[in-house]
This record gives structure tokens, sequence and C-alpha cells, in this order.
């Protein structure tokens, strides 16, 4: 089924226990009374970081999984989130999680008006929750289910889940019901009781370089992020790396340009950048949807510069208020600084030769520069 362009409705409703304390008080009055809206770009972008598919070590492959498993299954409304109930039971349960995830990273981001870039997976095995969120120093933890039915069982095994946890965390869930055909998604969010655990410094920056690491392997800079990823085992090992990594630039050469291009796309006045490799074998962070459109990550050209410079502080403030028209549906557009587009191939390709700046859409603006 095609991507719906439209802001969609998911009711959201909270179990009469859950702790609404601290949650922004306007976000948490609009999406009580009238809902969470999104579109189905939105959801998909939401899934993509964070979601464990089978394919834990290539984050390119996530990101056509993640794509492949919500877009097929999507039907046409132009209102509120229905999908399919063609598929068979096995594939219903591998969808409903990925679903899951996107809408609870959508959700929680929310309500706690947090950057998308303080919103971490738990790799840990076990019983366990799915996500941990930095929220003003503290730590909360997060657990997305996906559900055809079972809202009674699936509040249970959240509260068995964060049993795991010292109680001195934070715990939520939110549980979206994906009735398939019959109604549309709904989500419950459930609140154990907990108390407050606070986040250091290091903690935080760990979190960061782990959620960036990803952010830059899917916009193309693999070789930047396996430079990121050998100095993350390093400070997993002995935190006191952190000071000795901060400000020490990432020995990262430039020259990779050489084996591909740079895409810079600029919505409104912000810019973002994705790398092309020549190697069509590597382009794992973007998908051919259909014979005109191309579905892409990006990330803010100021989070590429501040990895390669290793500036920590910067990362700790950085906080991407776009502002972005909500009616530009061709384009999500995150706080962390990420974004993935829907563009025309024809104008892809025109740019591409001509080495100018060009629009692929009028009506939204976005403009698509090629350095190469």
């Amino acid at each position: 089924m095609p991507i719906r362009l439209s802001l969609k409705n998911v009711p959201v409703h909270f179990h009469p226990s859950t702790d609404t304390t601290l949650f922004k008080k306007s976000a948490f009055n609009e999406i009580k009374n009238r809902g969470l809206f999104l579109t189905d770009l939105n959801l998909i972008h939401c899934a993509m970081i964070h979601f464990q598919s089978r394919f834990k070590r290539s984050l390119s492959k996530r990101f056509q999984y993640t794509y492949l498993t919500i877009e097929p299954t999507l039907l046409e409304d132009n209102t509120h989130f229905y999908f399919d109930d063609g598929e068979k039971s096995e594939l219903q349960t591998q969808s409903s999680e990925v679903i899951g995830v996107g809408f609870a990273i959508a959700l929680f981001q929310r309500l706690f008006n947090v950057n998308f870039n303080c919103i971490n997976e738990i790799t840990t095995t076990g019983k366990r929750c799915d996500f941990e969120i930095n929220f003003l120093g503290r730590r909360i933890l997060a657990e997305s289910k996906g559900r055809k039915s079972g809202l009674t069982q699936a509040i249970n095994e959240i509260i068995e889940q964060k049993a795991a946890y010292p109680a001195t965390t934070s715990k939520y869930g939110a549980i979206s019901i994906i009735k398939r055909d019959v109604n549309p998604v709904e989500i419950t969010v459930v609140d154990p009781p907990s108390e407050i655990y606070d986040i250091s410094r290091n903690e935080r920056i760990l979190s960061l370089l782990i959620h960036y690491t990803k952010v830059a392997q899917l916009s193309g800079y693999s070789k930047l992020a396996s430079l990121l990823n050998e100095r993350i085992d390093e400070i997993i090992k002995d935190s006191s790396k952190i000071e000795y990594y901060e400000g020490k630039k990432v020995d990262y050469d430039n020259n990779v340009i050489k084996f591909g291009f740079e895409v810079f796309s600029s919505v409104g006045e912000y810019n973002f950048c994705t790398f092309y490799h020549g190697d069509e074998r590597i382009d794992g962070f973007k998908f051919n949807v259909n014979n005109h459109l191309q579905l892409f990550f990006g990330l803010d050209n100021r989070i590429k510069e501040y990895l390669e410079e290793q500036n920590f502080e910067a990362l700790l403030h950085f906080n991407g208020d776009y502002n972005v028209n909500t009616e530009m549906t061709y384009v999500s557009v995150h706080n962390d600084g990420t974004c993935v587009i829907l563009i025309e191939k024809e104008k892809l390709e025109e740019s591409k030769k001509n080495n100018k700046l060009t629009s692929f859409v009028d009506k939204y603006k976005l403009n698509i520069n090629f350095n190469g």
C-alpha cells in the first residue's frame, strides 16, 4: 500500500495509576484529549534507529527492514492508522513489534518533550525494557508493545519486565493495540511506581555517541561510524576515555568522498547531509520505494561536524528546533538532527548531473544540493 501523506490520529489512553507529573503539561493534555498526530513517514522514521531486528549488525538492513515491514501493511486511510490482516500470524507478530516501537518512540518523545537523541535502546539480554530515556538528568525506562489484542496481558508483562530493574528507576510502557482492519490503532500508557535515578555526564555522552554512531551509519558515513564504534568500545571498558577523547578529532579521511558523493538537503534554513557510496551494495540507507520515489536518511550537518571534532558539549546541548511545517509530509525531521526524505528520482539524477540546487516538489520547498 502507498504511504499516505496526511497527518493521522492515534487515540491514547492513560492507565489510572500513571504518574503524569513528569510529562510536559501541554503535550499531555493535547494527547489525552485529541490523540497523537503523525504521518506514515513519521512512524517509519521513529522505528528506524531503535527497532532491534534480526539484522543487529547492519543498520542499513534495519533501515530497509523497518520500511518493508511497516509500509506493506498500511491500509489507505487519511485520518487514522489501519493495518492489513492479510499477513500470516507470525508476520503480523513481527510487524506489530516494529509498529509498536515507532508509536512508542513518537509518543514518549512528545510526552517528555525530549530530544530524540535522549532515547536509546537497551541491548542487554533477558527480561529487560526496550529503551532508556534521559529526562533532565533522570533515567527513565520505557517499554513498547505492539499487539493485536491482549491489553491486560501486555500490562502484566511490562510490570514483570520492569520488576527486574532497581526501584530507583522510573518506568513507563506504551502498548499499541493493532487490531488489523477492524479498528484503528490505539495506545495505552502504563506506569509502575518507582523512584529517582540520576544520569551522569559521562553516561549521557556515551549514550549520545551510541545514538549518533547509528545515525552516521544510516546516513551513509560508514567509515565515520566505524571509527566512532572503536572509541565507544574503549569508553565502555574505561569511562575515563571520555575525557581523553573529548575534543580529540576523529581521524576521518574526507577523501572517502572520492568513492561516492554527498547529498546536501535543505529543509527551510536547515541543512542535512547524506553520503552515497560508489558501491551500490553499501547504499542500504536509501531505498527505492517505486520507479519514481526514493527514500533516504540524513543528518544535520552540524551533528556530523560535532562527531568529527568530538565536541561532546555541543552534542549535549544540541536541540534541533526545526519548526518544520507539519504539512511537509514528504519529509520527517526529528529534533536529534535526523531526517527521512521521499524524493523524486528524476530530480535526484537531474541535481547530480547539474550539480546545482533544485526543488523536488515546489510546494514543499525541499532543495537538494549535490557535491561530488
